[in-house]
């Protein structure tokens, strides 16, 4: 009978420590999965808009900051010029980050500075009622992007790339 009454206390023991683990690993797993599903949902609510450069294999990605409201905050632009066309994304070879008041809307290209290569222009749309938009344009040359120009407070419904070049015309 002693043997049985020394025995009790030690698989209290011993069940208390492995409850005490299943419920410290089951905690660690729930607050794992609570982090990855934050971290998902954060990279899913960055817009990407992605083009390619005419005349070539070139991509452009602008992408609102995460974590960022819809209405202002920054973006980068990327560009990347693949080594193979299967892997558009492969070789990132320059970027900027800017600014941003408003939406990413799109991106377009123009020939900015007349040198036969298409240009960056990116365009926002403010959140606020108008509407207004904001063009920021950007060189692009032999691998290499920086920023040229931009212009804001645009009427909703103003050619992005007319007033763009109209501005810089003003500037010079």
């Amino acid at each position: 009978m002693k043997e049985s009454k020394r025995t009790t206390p030690i698989l209290l023991i011993l069940s208390s420590v492995v409850g005490f683990a299943l419920l410290f690993a089951g905690a660690t797993l729930v607050g794992q999965q609570k982090q990855a599903s934050e971290e998902e949902k954060d990279q899913s609510t960055v817009r990407t808009i992605t083009a390619t450069v005419p005349g070539r294999d070139w991509r452009i990605t602008a992408s609102e900051g995460p974590r960022e409201p819809a209405s202002i905050g920054s973006y980068a632009l990327r560009l990347y010029v693949p080594f193979d066309a299967e892997w558009p994304f492969d070789n990132y070879v320059d970027g900027e980050v800017r600014v941003r008041d408003g939406s990413l809307e799109q991106v377009l290209f123009s020939d900015l500075n007349n040198d036969k290569i298409m240009d960056v222009i990116v365009v926002a749309r403010s959140a606020g009622s108008g509407g207004y938009l904001r063009v920021d344009g950007f060189l692009l040359q032999a691998e290499d992007i920086s920023f040229l120009h931009s212009v804001d407070g645009l009427a909703s419904d103003a050619d992005p790339i007319d007033s763009l070049k109209s501005d810089m015309e003003k500037a010079d």
